[in-house]
């Protein structure tokens, strides 16, 4: 009877010992499996485990809550580090040597994708500098081909001195009174003539194209290259390129000029100035509009103009009984 009661003593108490570790096994389990759940809600890629490279301590902090009313901010993203594209000489990386118009589609060069950036772009035409382009007409004549004026505009006064005896020589040069020029001259005397006329003014004409034999003549009455052109060297009257002209009214009055035709003075320089005003002021007007008109002066006579363009013109040896 002792003897069942000892055992069954002792059988209480191993029970006792087995119920107190499976509780303690219990509760060990359950700290073990709350760990694992805080790990997987740290990093549920990685199954809890730390990130590579990263400690615990290195982890991003969580987010501020935003306060009411206030925007959130969103922290600036990071460009991952690329190659660096080359710059043209002169061109910083931030500029472009130049500007494509955003309607224009951009072609790639051969080796690059349309999204990639060509090494140098080319412009497709003149870079401009801020200029207007100059318009220049289709010529379709010949412009060193002499013509006679009045038969392209007969609103000029013609009167030739050197086809009469009204001249410095007191002898009559041309054998005759054909007012010619080259086409090109020709076309810029009309366009002034047509200034004038719209100030009731018109140009008269004292000489125009001049054979060689002529300035010959001329030269031996008077070898002062500052009046007369040597005619070993030309002159560019022998070109159809110079006109001698003043200015007339409607009635074909000439209007007060510092001195006449062939005045071999100081009062003939075009920079006199101890003329009347209204003659120096029909002086001024007359070269004005000329020199507009692409025609150069020269400073001993006030009268005398040079086409610009004479230079492309040769030195001609026609007479006028050769012109029909």
């Amino acid at each position: 009877m002792r003897i069942d009661r000892v055992f069954r003593s002792t059988g209480l108490r191993v029970l006792a010992v087995f119920l107190v570790m499976g509780l303690a096994a219990c509760v060990f389990a359950g700290c073990a499996l709350g760990n694992k759940g805080k790990d997987l809600a740290l990093n549920p890629e990685a199954g809890g485990s730390q990130l590579q490279g990263t400690s615990s301590a290195q982890l991003p902090p969580a987010a501020e809550p935003s306060r009411p009313g206030a925007s959130p901010v969103h922290p600036p993203s990071q460009a991952s580090p690329s190659t660096p594209v080359s710059s043209p000489p002169g061109v910083s990386p931030t500029q472009t040597p130049y500007a494509v118009p955003p309607s224009t589609p951009v072609s790639s060069s051969p080796g690059t994708s349309p999204g990639g950036a060509p090494s140098q772009v080319e412009p497709s035409g003149p870079v401009s500098q801020g200029l207007s382009p100059v318009y220049r007409p289709e010529v379709t004549w010949d412009p060193g081909e002499l013509v006679e004026l009045k038969d392209l505009d007969d609103s000029f006064m013609i009167d030739l001195r050197y086809a009469t005896e009204d001249n410095f020589t007191g002898k009559k040069i041309y054998s005759q009174a054909k007012c010619l020029l080259v086409r090109g001259t020709a076309e810029k005397l009309i366009a002034a003539n047509r200034e004038f006329a719209e100030m009731g003014y018109r140009l008269k004409i004292w000489d125009a194209y001049r054979p060689p034999s002529a300035q010959r003549a001329l030269w031996e009455a008077v070898p002062d290259p500052a009046y007369v052109a040597n005619p070993e060297k030309g002159s560019i009257h022998t070109k159809g390129a110079a006109v001698d002209v003043t200015l007339v009214d409607a009635e074909g009055n000439e209007l007060p000029m510092p001195t006449g035709f062939d005045d071999f003075s100081e009062k003939a320089a075009i920079d006199y100035d101890g003329c009347a005003e209204e003659q120096a002021r029909n002086r001024e007007l007359l070269a004005e509009v000329m020199v507009r008109n692409d025609f150069a002066r020269i400073e001993s006579e006030w009268w005398h103009f040079v086409d610009n363009q004479a230079s492309r013109y040769p030195m001609l040896d026609v007479e006028f009984e050769d012109i029909e």
